[in-house]
């Protein structure tokens, strides 16, 4: 009882309880009952950390029993299917053949030596031949092999082979490339003619070589040259060159927004790749960047250079007001280098100049604008590990940015700028999805430029307030989701968001108006189209000048297509 002490808890003990029933009903009709000692683990801890540990328990449970399988096998006159193929005469059919433990040779170079394919009928006898045939092959030191036997005496062929020393690599040939030339493949797998072959490093180069997203598929076979040497053909599907691709989204803030997208392979210089994209109408956002992929020793990582241009209608807000909507309008350059430690994850560090115009176009007369010219250094960590990309089910996104400003290197402000976004989601049944976000930044140096604030407000950041409400130069919002599938496409889902008021560094307090935390609740629909999600979500929340008086506003988003 001590142990139930939340509902999952109590819903698995609800499920388990009618299976001891069973369970004791069956336990009367067995022979020999192996009971592995499993009591502090439930079924809750089928992770890959304690997977090992359960496999290890069930094998020393039965290991210990050994003695008892023994008399179970003497008492009852059993014997083996193998012992039955072994002794009968009469030839039986191999329904299936497989091969383990080749590194180098190929498959079907190991068929071929060994004479029996599916569908040959051999007895014990020529199996033993086959395999005193193989053995004498010169490039294999050891082979063993298992026979299972179905209830027709047909046989399952297993085939493990140990290979001699690891041969000399005599030629590579590439197949499939097409816009990327020979040598600029070659020199990336940085393997040669008269290197020792290994099975592994080869292998994490080819998988080197396709994380740089140039090619569909990469593969590879071998061809045995002589009984010390081999030949490696390596085939390519190359990606389309060239890529261009149109979407929208749509919200009650920005209204509708285009979305145009270029990725392009340039053949005058082979491997540089130009990214291109493009959002319109509702507000303007073009960036341009070109970047060269190159891997070594297992991290792939590339330079680039990165123009981007802007124009954003943002909200200036005061007092729970609206006061102005001003124009965010700024145009950058920058470069540096970036890294891909492995296919989800992205660390990049640059430099960048930012000429930056902010300024009123709806509001009163002698509102501030804002001119600067900022000269940063920029650090960006992207892990993504989810499994889809519009209505993720599981896994964790982590987005977060470093900005550093400083006069000395030109820049007309000092400042530092940090923000943090997690995104996690989990299936706890078949219909049923939590996710949490929690999104954490500030600006230290120049905490009263507006244009440096965080603002949350909306359905993908905060719901419960208006677009891009909640500003200020610290950010703190946290977020929980709950959804519900309906049908195959159609989801309910509820979301509850708090920015709590804490003590912050230096002991401030993180919302300077009242005492308590800004809070929002939201119910929805969420369809997930063939031209990307469609939500519409009804809130209540907080107004920040008289938070004691919870989720008296109310405020209804409606968004479609894809959210770039």
């Amino acid at each position: 009882k001590a142990e139930l002490g939340d509902l999952f808890a109590i819903l698995e003990q609800s499920i388990t309880i009618p299976g001891y029933f069973k369970e004791e009903a069956n336990i009367k009709h067995v022979d020999l009952l192996i009971n592995p000692k499993l009591s502090k683990l439930s079924s809750s801890d089928f992770s890959p950390e304690n997977i090992g540990d359960i496999i290890a328990e069930g094998y020393r449970s039965a290991r210990d029993r050994i003695s008892d399988f023994q008399s179970l096998i003497n008492a009852q006159n059993l014997s083996s299917p193998r012992s039955r193929f072994e002794e009968k005469q009469a030839p039986s059919l191999i329904l299936s053949t497989r091969i383990a433990g080749n590194s180098t040779l190929p498959s079907q170079y190991i068929y071929s030596n060994l004479g029996l394919n599916p569908g040959d009928s051999v007895n014990y006898s020529q199996l033993q031949d086959s395999i005193r045939s193989l053995r004498a092959n010169s490039h294999i030191s050891k082979v063993v092999y298992q026979v299972d036997v179905d209830e027709n005496d047909d046989l399952y062929l297993m085939i493990r082979v140990k290979e001699m020393n690891m041969p000399v690599i005599h030629g590579i040939d590439i197949l499939g490339n097409e816009s990327l030339s020979f040598g600029y493949i070659y020199n990336m797998l940085r393997i040669k003619p008269g290197d020792v072959f290994d099975i592994k490093q080869f292998e994490n180069k080819l998988t080197e070589l396709y994380s740089l997203g140039y090619f569909d598929t990469v593969n590879y076979s071998i061809e045995p040259v002589n009984k010390d040497q081999i030949k490696l053909i390596i085939h390519l599907k190359e990606k389309p060159q060239n890529r261009l691709n149109l979407g929208f989204h749509y919200n009650n803030f920005h209204n509708l927004v285009g979305h145009l997208s270029y990725l392009g392979q340039k053949t005058f210089i082979p491997g540089l790749r130009l990214q291109t994209s493009l959002e319109f109408a509702g507000l303007t956002h073009l960036t341009i960047k070109a970047l060269y992929p190159y891997g070594s020793d297992g991290l792939v990582f590339y330079p680039y250079l990165q123009a981007e241009y802007a124009n954003e209608p943002l909200p200036i807000n005061h007092l729970d007001q609206t006061i102005a909507l001003y124009n965010d309008e700024y145009s950058n350059w920058g470069f540096g280098i970036g890294f891909w430690p492995d296919k989800s994850t992205q660390f990049q560090i640059g430099m960048e100049q930012e000429l930056l115009h902010v300024y009123p176009e709806i509001g009163m007369s002698g509102l501030p604008i804002w001119e600067r010219d900022l000269v940063k250094m920029g650090l960006t960590l992207n892990i993504d590990k989810l499994d889809h990309v519009l209505v993720p089910t599981s896994g964790w996104k982590l987005t977060s940015s470093l900005d550093l400003s400083s006069t000395l290197i030109g820049s007309d402000i000092d400042y530092k700028r940090y923000e943090i976004i997690l995104r996690s989601y989990k299936q706890y049944s078949n219909r049923v999805n939590l996710s949490f976000q929690a999104n954490v930044g500030e600006v230290s140096g120049a905490g009263t430029e507006n244009y440096l604030w965080f603002h949350s407000g909306g359905p993908d950041s905060f719901v419960g307030i208006d677009y891009y409400r909640l500003s200020w130069y610290r950010v703190a919002n946290f977020r929980f989701d709950v959804r519900y599938q309906w049908k195959s496409d159609l989801y309910v889902k509820a979301i509850y968001n708090i920015a709590p008021n804490f003590n912050w560094l230096k002991g401030e307090k993180f919302f300077p108006l009242k005492e308590d935390a800004i809070q929002g609740f939201g119910v929805g629909l969420l369809y997930d189209s063939i031209l990307g999600p469609i939500e519409l979500i009804y809130s209540l929340g907080d107004n920040e000048l008289d938070v004691e008086k919870h989720f008296q506003t109310s405020y209804i988003y409606f968004t479609a297509g894809v959210n770039f």
